[in-house]
C-alpha cells in the first residue's frame, strides 16, 4: 500500500476564491496520526468531464481519495454522479437516507423540498456515511484497494463525519500499520530562525520528524513519532516544555480564546478593553463570541487608540468604571514605551501586570499587535484561573 493521499475539492466557488478549501489542510492534519502522506490537493469546477479527468489521475498515485462538495441538493451538485461515471456503477436509491433528509427538515419544521431526493442516491457497493450535521450523507467505496471518501463541503460537517466515521474506518484500513503521535507548540514572540536554535539541539538524533510552520504572529513547531513509543519520547517532550515555555501560547488542540470565552460566559456580565491591537484582539475572540451564549447588554468590547504614559496607572482607572461587571479585563500600551499592561478585575480583586512588547522595532508594529493581542489572552486566563485557586 502507497499510503498516499489525494484530497479532491469540488466547486466554482473555490476556483474563484469566493471562499477558502479549508477542509483540505484538516483533512492532512488529520491523515499524519494515520501514517498517511497527502501527495496532492486538487480544486476542480463543478464540471463533470474535469472531475473524471482529475480522479483518474489522482488514483494512479494515491489509494485514499477524499473528494469534498458537491453533494448538494442543486443542480450543480454532480459529485456523486461523476464518481458514478468514473467508476462505472450504477446510482441506487438510499431510502434510509430520503428518511434522514426528512427528519433534518422537521427539526425546522419546515417541509421538504423535492430537490433534495437527489442526495439519497449513491453509486452501487457504497457504504452511506450518516451526516448529522446536514442534510447530505457521505458515502465511502473500496474499489481494488483504493479507498474514497465522498464528503459534503461544509468544514463543520466533514469533522463530524469524521469522528463518528471516517477516523474509525482508517484504524480498520491501517490496523496493521504504524500510528502516528503528533505534538503542536503554538509559539510567540520568538522567529522562526531563533526558533531553530531553541529546538533543534532537542530533536536532533531522537527519530522524531520535525516541522515547522510561520503564521504570523505565531511560529508552530509540530513532532511526530510512532504513537507505540509514546514513552520513549516522554522526555523529549518535557525538554520541549521547559525550552519553549517563555513563548509558548498554545499546545496540541488548545483553544485559548475558546477558553477565556467559556471562563466570561460563567459570569452574569463581563467588559473588555483593549487600547493596543486595534482591533485585532477583537477579531481573535469573534468566533468564540458569535458561539457564545453571552447576552446582548452583558458583555462588552471597548476598542480605543489611547497611549499614556503611565499605562498601570491608566488601567487601574479604566478598572474602576466597572463597579457592576464581574469580570473587567484591559490592555493597555506599547507605543511608547514598549511595554504592555494587562488588567484584571474579578470580585474587587484587581491585578495588573506590564510586560516588555515581543517585538520593539517599530517596522514590526503591526505583528506586535497582533502578538500583544494573543499574550493578553494568555495572561487574563493565568490570572483569573489562579484567582479562581484562592
Amino acid at each position: 500500500m502507497k499510503n498516499n493521499a489525494a484530497v479532491v475539492a469540488i466547486g466554482s466557488e473555490l476556483l474563484n476564491g469566493q471562499i477558502t478549501n479549508r477542509n483540505g489542510a484538516w483533512i492532512s492534519q488529520q491523515l499524519f496520526t494515520f501514517g498517511v502522506n497527502p501527495l496532492v490537493h486538487l480544486i476542480v469546477d463543478d464540471n463533470k468531464a474535469q472531475i473524471i479527468q482529475y480522479l483518474s489521475a489522482a488514483v494512479k498515485e494515491c489509494d485514499h481519495i477524499f473528494i469534498t462538495g458537491g453533494l448538494g441538493p442543486t443542480s450543480d451538485d454532480i459529485t456523486r454522479d461523476a464518481v458514478a461515471e468514473w467508476l462505472g456503477l450504477e446510482l441506487k436509491y438510499d431510502e434510509g437516507s430520503w428518511e434522514h433528509v426528512q427528519n433534518i427538515y422537521s427539526n425546522f419544521n419546515r417541509p421538504v423540498p423535492p430537490s433534495n431526493k437527489q442526495q439519497c442516491y449513491f453509486p452501487q457497493h457504497a457504504v452511506v456515511l450518516n451526516n448529522p450535521a446536514g442534510t447530505a450523507n457521505a458515502f465511502y467505496l473500496n474499489i481494488n484497494e483504493k479507498h474514497i471518501w465522498v464528503l459534503p463541503g461544509p468544514p463543520h460537517e466533514i469533522e463530524v463525519i469524521w469522528t463518528d466515521h471516517i477516523s474509525q474506518q482508517l484504524q480498520d484500513i491501517h490496523e496493521s500499520s504504524i500510528h502516528y503521535c503528533i505534538r503542536k507548540w503554538r509559539t510567540i514572540g520568538i522567529g522562526e530562525s531563533n526558533l531553530t536554535e531553541v529546538v533543534e539541539p532537542i530533536v536532533s538524533g531522537s527519530g522524531a520528524e520535525l516541522a515547522y510552520r510561520a503564521h504570523a504572529p505565531y511560529v508552530e513547531i509540530k513532532i511526530r513519532y510512532p504513537l507505540n513509543k509514546s514513552e520513549e519520547f516522554r522526555a523529549l517532550r518535557v525538554a520541549m516544555n521547559t525550552q519553549l515555555e517563555p513563548w509558548i501560547f498554545e499546545e496540541d488542540e488548545e483553544n485559548k480564546s475558546q477558553e477565556l470565552v467559556d471562563l466570561l460566559e460563567s459570569r452574569n456580565s463581563a467588559w473588555v478593553y483593549d487600547s493596543v491591537t486595534e482591533g485585532y484582539l477583537n477579531e481573535l475572540l469573534s468566533e468564540s463570541l458569535r458561539k457564545s451564549k453571552l447576552r446582548e447588554g452583558s458583555f462588552s468590547f471597548v476598542n480605543s487608540f489611547e497611549n499614556t504614559e503611565d499605562p498601570e496607572e491608566f488601567m487601574r482607572e479604566c478598572l474602576g468604571w466597572t463597579k457592576d461587571v464581574d469580570i473587567a479585563l484591559g490592555v493597555i500600551g506599547f507605543y511608547d514605551s514598549g511595554e504592555w499592561t494587562i488588567g484584571v478585575k474579578q470580585n474587587d480583586d484587581i491585578v495588573i501586570k506590564t510586560f516588555k512588547s515581543p517585538y520593539q522595532r517599530e517596522t514590526l508594529r503591526r505583528r506586535n499587535q497582533h502578538a500583544i493581542a494573543a499574550l493578553a489572552i494568555r495572561e487574563w486566563l493565568a490570572v483569573l484561573k489562579d484567582q479562581l485557586r484562592h
